[in-house]
């Protein structure tokens, strides 16, 4: 079994080459890929603003 949890830096393609030998000497591998997709990432403010306020004034009638 081959078991991984991705973080956000891992997308992309990633390749691999498994080896398997038994003792009579017989041996085999395969080479797969793996895609990562890019993951959902909350947005960071970069440039935090003071607190602000807001004043509503309302016409007269």
């Amino acid at each position: 079994m081959l078991a991984a949890t991705p973080g956000y830096r891992d997308a992309g393609v990633s390749v691999f080459t498994l080896y398997g030998a038994d003792r009579g000497g017989m041996a085999a591998n395969v080479t797969l890929s793996i895609e990562v997709g890019n993951v959902n990432v909350a947005p960071v403010v970069l440039f935090p603003m003071d607190a602000q306020r807001a004043e509503l004034a309302l016409a007269p009638p």
